[in-house]
């Protein structure tokens, strides 16, 4: 904690060659003694240092004049002491970088640790999971913390503690009630006895809560927004996708995501808004899946349909609406996907049925009928029609069901799609999600959409009363929050 530990004597201002080595050979070895989070900021703090108009001429201080020292240095912490040139400070960063950069590669971040503590992200040791939350040394700074994953939520906590969505242990129920001083409403599990709940500040979560039922949204489909509960059959998709690629290795997100409600109050557990204007950080990859309970087979659906708004979505790669099957078995055109809304290639919005990558005269995807400029205009009606050949057709309406025109067609989709056909009947589900970051490695995706990272999109979109009607005419759900799917 003296000068003298990692400033040797007998130097000059002005090292020789073999003295600077000793120099930084020394220093090597006072730094293996400090913990290696520290070592970073004390080179960066030295050539601050060194650099400062008090040091003495040629760029450096003179060992053994120790600054004046506060709290934080008295508690363990040495001070900044100008004694390394330039060239030594440089050997220091480098060499600290290259040992955090290997160690990253072959360690991971113990209980209790922040996960980028040495300046690269190193994962959590088995059995942990990364919180927001604040850091060790106190103050407003919030950090990635490796906290323990819990199976599921305790009495009187928060359902999206981690910033995933965790289902409450048995024996309670999720409730939303008011939190954090009554400022907003959060998920808590509730029952078993216990204390009162004590909600975690705002800070200690990856994505705030909005209210249960809030303000107007701008989209006249959607007249207000309300919290995604436990009745929404809307979940975070994750943890990852291969057409986009989240900041600091967050995987997916599920921020920016309500559900619709009426000026009653009254939420429709179909429907999805997406506001990113409401997000401080736009880039990301937003992707919300419907429940696994809400899974459908093709073959059984008669019709989908709809209704969707959106506004300021220009220049992004948004899909609001849109199923699949897994496996996703390529090419698009044979895999069964369905996009009814996406932003490909940008600026277009149109419907995709993947026609671009089969020769088949059948297939035609959608003109750009949902324009260039990022706005639906007016709210939109959507359906989709299979008949008994198992023929498919996407019809767009204005939202009083006038003015319908078909946009896409599919002749034969049921036999030339992978999950229904060689005897195949796989379960489908909807996506909605927006793109807005480019993958680590080369995406056919990314690149065939013409995508690009918007960081100041103010893009909200809505989709509400999705239903399903079956070949039977029977429900397609029998009970539960997928009920409100059946038409």
């Amino acid at each position: 904690k003296s000068d003298a530990l990692c400033c040797p004597s007998g130097h000059g201002n002005i090292p020789s060659r073999k003295r600077l080595l000793r120099s930084v050979s020394a220093r090597m070895r006072c730094r293996r003694s400090m913990p290696s989070a520290f070592v970073l900021p004390l080179a960066l703090a030295w050539r601050t240092a060194a650099a400062s108009p008090d040091a003495p001429e040629g760029g450096r201080g003179v060992c053994g004049q120790q600054p004046s020292v506060g709290p934080e240095q008295e508690s363990g912490r040495l001070g900044a002491s100008a004694c390394f040139s330039d060239d030594e400070t440089s050997a220091l960063l480098q060499h600290t970088y290259v040992q955090a950069h290997e160690s990253s590669a072959s360690r991971c971040t113990a209980e209790g640790g922040d996960s980028y503590v040495t300046g690269q992200h190193v994962d959590c040791c088995s059995g942990l999971t990364e919180i927001l939350g604040p850091c060790s040394e106190g103050g407003s700074r919030s950090c990635f913390i490796c906290k323990p994953v819990a199976a599921c939520t305790q009495a009187n906590q928060d359902n999206y503690i981690t910033g995933n969505y965790i289902p409450c242990c048995a024996g309670l129920t999720e409730q939303t009630v008011p939190c954090d001083g009554g400022q907003r409403y959060c998920h808590m599990c509730m029952g078993g006895g216990g204390p009162a709940p004590t909600p975690l500040s705002p800070t200690r979560r990856r994505a705030p809560l909005p209210p249960a039922v809030s303000t107007q949204t701008g989209l006249s489909i959607c007249t207000k927004k309300a919290t995604l509960g436990s009745s929404s059959i809307w979940r975070q998709d994750g943890p990852h996708t291969s057409n986009c690629a989240s900041r600091r290795r967050t995987g997916t997100r599920s921020d920016g995501a309500y559900s619709c409600a009426d000026q009653q109050g009254n939420v429709d557990s179909t429907s999805i808004f997406m506001d990113l204007g409401s997000v401080s950080n736009k880039v990301g990859c937003f992707i919300w899946r419907s429940s696994p309970t809400c899974n459908f087979p093709m073959k059984s659906i008669a019709r989908i349909e709809f209704d969707a708004e959106w506004t300021g979505c220009d220049n992004l790669w948004m899909a609001p609406l849109w199923t699949f099957s897994d496996p996703w078995v390529a090419p698009q055109g044979t895999s069964g996907e369905i996009d009814f809304i996406e932003e490909c290639t940008v600026p277009k919005v149109t419907s995709n049925l993947g026609c671009y990558s089969v020769n088949d005269a059948g297939c035609q995807d959608g003109d750009p009928w949902g324009g260039t400029s990022g706005t639906s205009s007016w709210p939109k009606h959507l359906s989709m029609t299979l008949d008994t050949s198992g023929n498919l057709a996407v019809q767009v309406c204005n939202l009083d069901r006038s003015g319908c025109r078909q946009v896409a067609k599919y002749d034969g989709y049921l036999g030339k799609s992978y999950p229904t056909s060689g005897g195949r009947n796989n379960a489908f589900h909807f996506v909605s999600d927006i793109f807005n970051d480019p993958p680590g490695d080369a995406s056919g995706g990314w690149d065939g959409c013409q995508a690009a990272r918007n960081t100041n999109t103010q893009c909200k979109y809505a989709i509400t009363n999705l239903k399903l009607t079956s070949t039977s005419g029977r429900p397609v759900f029998s009970s539960g929050s997928c009920a409100a799917l059946n038409a």
